[in-house]
């Protein structure tokens, strides 16, 4: 059974989680594919799967969609845990992915990533690759 779901939003950032998790020993799949059939066409055994949701270039409203749905495969899977990974340089849909995230129903545990703040987060001020 899947322990986690990550939600990348494009190719790289699948492959950038998808890989830590390996180096940790945990099994993992990659899915790349439609949403319709993925947790029915999985390999037995898989503790982390990856998906990329190609949510990157969407517009807000349809990354939403795509995440709510998603996450509601997971929920009736039963997938205990899913983890929204976003783009480092805070590219894409963060807004309204992680609200898709909230909207959906509940069942799951879900882990939002949160930047890394320097100063305060009122200032809202995050760095990447040490700029600000």
């Amino acid at each position: 059974m899947v322990n986690l779901l990550v939600i990348a939003d494009d190719f790289t950032g699948a492959l950038d989680t998808g890989v830590q998790f390996k180096a940790n020993g945990s099994l993992i799949q990659l899915w790349t594919g439609e949403q319709e059939n993925l947790f029915s066409a999985l390999h037995s055994g898989i503790q982390v799967l990856i998906l990329d949701a190609e949510t990157r270039h969407m517009s807000p409203g349809q990354a939403y969609q795509t995440v709510c749905h998603i996450v509601s495969l997971a929920v009736e899977a039963g997938v205990p845990c899913i983890y929204k990974k976003t783009d480092s340089g805070l590219r894409g849909n963060i807004g309204s992915e992680l609200t898709a995230m909230l909207h959906t129903p509940p069942g799951s545990t879900l882990f939002p990533p949160f930047p890394c703040w320097i100063g305060s987060p009122a200032r809202a001020s995050t760095t990447s690759a040490a700029v600000p």
